[in-house]
């Protein structure tokens, strides 16, 4: 009963990952426009999604390989599968929890957006032009961006001469910042697997221990 149970679960959870990954996150990020600005960014995401996924796969699969090593092995090697089951939590924490949704966060693309915004600024540079005009968006936050440094407002913020108001920061956050959540989710997901896989099979130990006490008593 409890064996079915962890099957249909695990396959559930592995087929919402799966349409998400495939049809919701990784469709919006390579139709997102501005690819040679955030393509860094856009392989951060496909890493990341990519890692999570394999991650919580091997997980489901030592969900099956706990409970088989419990009475495939000698008895105090069971106990000591423990330890390894505690390491792992660890590694995945500081991997998944910690480490990938750093990669893709919403700042890391606001920065990248500064640093074109200043070479514009600094050095003419045309490239933070050209990014406005191919995310039909204007300045950091606005036009007011421009008024800030006293400086006047571009050709590329005007559409059809109608001035555009929504500033870059705005796109990118709308992109990446949900992306980012996202992340963060399956990370702890992918944590809680690993808890309820030491849970399940301490759960197993005790009882296979009760069982063999209750077997010597008599």
């Amino acid at each position: 009963m409890i064996t079915s149970v962890i099957s249909y679960s695990l396959i559930i959870v592995l087929g919402c990952i799966i349409v998400i990954t495939m049809r919701i996150t990784l469709p919006c990020i390579w139709a997102f426009d501005g690819q040679i600005w955030f393509q860094q960014m856009k392989f951060n995401v496909i890493k990341v999604y990519v890692s999570l996924t394999a991650v919580i796969v091997l997980e489901m699969l030592l969900i099956y390989l706990s409970v088989s090593m419990m009475y495939m092995i000698a008895d105090w090697l069971s106990v000591l599968y423990l330890p390894l089951l505690i390491y792992g939590m660890h590694r995945t924490y500081v991997l998944c929890v910690v480490h990938f949704p750093t990669l893709i966060s919403a700042a890391d693309a606001n920065s990248l957006l500064l640093q074109y915004f200043q070479d514009n600024f600094e050095n003419d540079d045309p490239k933070w032009l050209d990014l406005q005009a191919e995310l039909e968006c204007c300045g950091l936050q606005g036009p007011q961006t421009y008024m800030d440094y006293l400086r006047q407002v571009p050709d590329v913020c005007y559409r059809k001469g109608v001035l555009v108001t929504r500033g870059c920061e705005g796109i990118v956050y709308d992109t990446f910042h949900g992306v980012h959540w996202l992340s963060k989710l399956l990370s702890w997901l992918a944590l809680a697997l690993q808890l309820i896989t030491f849970l399940l099979y301490l759960k197993l130990l005790i009882m296979k221990y009760i069982y063999l006490i209750c077997r010597s008593i008599r």
